[in-house]
């Protein structure tokens, strides 16, 4: 059986269980890209595999892009240039580039989780339709800065073991900010947690234009490390309407498939002191707490029980 080559590919998938040459890849990939591809998800499971061929990061045609390698970091070591893509994930890769999202116009939505840049360790994103943005780095980062330019974020939502110095424009459409700084490791190295704090506190300025703030308790336990917040203008936020308070990691699998809850080591005059921070300016606003859906634990690591519900302080 053969292909009509008249037709254009709508969606191609390629998920890669098996140990394959770089070659065949390659012939994969074009023939793919030279068929039209709009929609295009590549699953890297095995370590035979260590680049993506050139060809993917030039197809004129794709829409969506999805690349995900598993096991070893893959490299990228060319620039993309999507003239029509809007929504791009990466996930498990290395970058030797810095600026590598100039060349994607009309790019909307982007995931980047678990990638590293080689070079200087700074990431650009230059993009100027883009409105939704995921940062996700499940072990220790290898991305210490980043310099945003997307006058149209409105969704920024940053999930890693510590902050990073962040640079933007002013993000006048922001809406949602989301920020899970899981501290466990920065502990497990003693690493300057005042120093952390600093960073996530300009990191908090910067993302000021946020209206609906999610924030996890060892986020809020990073943020008391300098104590007397309300003496430390300016407060993060200008247009603050709710804050929601995640209980717990969003990725339980940093302890043992289960959450260590912090309730040993955030007292609730800390938390009262955060809270009074966030609100000053804003005493209306709506505050929400969250249990995650799945099961977590204690610090001895037995079980808890399920996540409830959201509930609402107003």
């Amino acid at each position: 059986m053969r292909r009509d080559n008249s037709v254009r590919l709508n969606c191609f998938v390629f998920n890669c269980k098996r140990t394959i040459t770089f070659k065949f890849f390659e012939k994969v990939m074009n023939y793919a890209t030279s068929n039209g591809v709009k929609h295009l998800e590549v699953w890297i499971l095995r370590r035979s595999i260590y680049s993506i061929p050139s060809c993917t990061f030039s197809a004129v045609s794709l829409r969506t892009l999805k690349l995900k390698a598993t096991g070893v970091c893959r490299d990228i070591q060319t620039k993309f240039c999507f003239a029509q893509l809007q929504f791009f994930s990466l996930d498990g890769f290395l970058f030797y580039e810095s600026d590598l999202f100039s060349k994607c116009p009309n790019l909307v939505e982007l995931s980047i989780v678990n990638c590293y840049v080689l070079t200087s360790q700074t990431l650009i994103i230059s993009a100027p339709q883009l409105e939704i943005l995921n940062i996700t780095n499940r072990i220790w980062a290898q991305i210490w800065e980043i310099v945003l330019s997307s006058p149209k974020l409105a969704v920024f939502k940053f999930i890693a073991p510590q902050p990073v110095v962040l640079q933007t424009d002013e993000l006048v459409r922001l809406k949602n900010v989301t920020i899970d700084l899981d501290t466990f490791w920065t502990r497990c190295f003693n690493e300057d947690l005042k120093k952390y704090n600093r960073t996530a506190m300009n990191m908090l300025q910067q993302l000021h234009n946020g209206e609906h703030v999610t924030l996890s308790l060892p986020t809020i336990e990073l943020l008391y490390v300098n104590t007397g917040l309300e003496e430390n203008p300016p407060l993060p936020f200008d247009n603050f309407k709710s804050l929601k308070i995640i209980v717990g990691t969003l990725h339980p699998q940093f302890h043992n498939n289960g959450l260590i809850l912090p309730n040993k080591c955030i007292s609730l005059n800390v938390f009262n002191q955060v809270m009074n921070y966030f609100l000053l300016n804003a005493p209306q606003a709506e505050m929400v707490f969250e249990l995650p859906s799945h099961s977590y634990r204690d610090e001895s690591g037995h079980q808890l029980g399920k996540g409830a519900e959201s509930e609402s302080l107003v």
